[in-house]
């Protein structure tokens, strides 16, 4: 019986279709970060599980999740199927009291926010589910985000796991699983951290740029904090690296001649564009 069973696990194995899969789970587990991202996900079905079974698929939060965050996603996904539908985008909301102005009171919430508008891929019914599967993604970038910003700091692979674990699980994001929009913060700001070392490291301003204008459409309520913060923070780093910057000194070639650039000067520069452009 026993060898009977060998046989069958082994024809198993031995067909091209299980041979395939085996040979992309071994491509996949090689890589340490789809490694990472497959393990912050199992952690937060391992979390949210019990809850997602008991409330079909639904992370049912108290408070101004249940009252707020929920009608608002399906004003959001009504006033979106609008204007995709007829080219005309609703300026006026008429679910709020008398009626608000559609931007400037819903863009605080979900209106632009990058968040959401994945939202819009589900139908309608399954809204409720749609906002518990980016809870649970919003978690892992969060982790993403957190592992890749240490990655500059030259810190052992284990020591990143373990901080980008903690900070995707952390209080913070937990504590706001109820006001769904205060989460995202958590996401981006390991992203805009990266970005301000990107331009002190490798003087490139792009990515600062497109990070502080993806804050400011996502919620625009916590781009002066980030501003803020961020500036202080670039500043920090500057003076820390000063020395660093001073050894990449390069030649610029100009009509025949000759002149050193200061990288310090460039990066100053290049900084402070990056924040003025970022807000425009």
């Amino acid at each position: 019986m026993l060898n009977k069973i060998k046989d069958f696990k082994n024809k198993i194995l031995e067909t091209k279709f299980v041979k395939k899969v085996i040979e992309i789970y071994r491509k996949l587990s090689s890589n340490s970060w789809v490694t990472y991202v497959f393990l912050l996900y199992v952690i937060a079905f391992l979390v949210f599980g019990f809850t997602l079974i008991n409330n079909s698929m639904v992370i049912p939060v108290s408070g101004d999740f249940v009252i707020q965050e929920i009608p608002f996603y399906y004003n959001g996904y009504d006033d979106w199927m609008t204007t995709l539908k007829t080219g005309k985008f609703p300026l006026w909301d008429e679910q709020a009291m008398l009626g608000v102005n559609n931007i400037g009171a819903n863009s605080f919430y979900y209106l632009f926010n990058i968040f959401f508008l994945p939202v819009l891929l589900f139908p309608r019914d399954l809204i409720p589910q749609a906002q518990a599967f980016m809870i649970i993604t919003k978690i892992v970038l969060a982790g993403v985000g957190m592992r890749k910003l240490l990655e500059k700091f030259n810190v052992s692979l284990p020591t990143i796991t373990v901080i980008g674990i903690a900070y995707a699980f952390c209080g913070w994001n937990f504590f706001y699983l109820w006001f769904n929009h205060f989460f995202e913060i958590a996401v981006l700001m390991p992203f805009f951290l990266l970005a301000i070392e990107i331009v002190l490291r490798e003087r490139k301003a792009l990515p600062l740029i497109f990070t502080i204008a993806l804050v400011g459409i996502t919620n625009y309520f916590f781009l002066i904090a980030f501003c803020f913060t961020g500036v202080i923070y670039a500043l920090f780093r500057y003076f820390q690296r000063l020395k660093d910057m001073d050894e990449m000194q390069y030649v610029l070639i100009k009509d025949g001649r000759t002149s050193k650039i200061h990288v310090r000067y460039e990066i100053l520069l290049k900084g402070i564009m990056s924040f003025v452009l970022g807000l425009l």
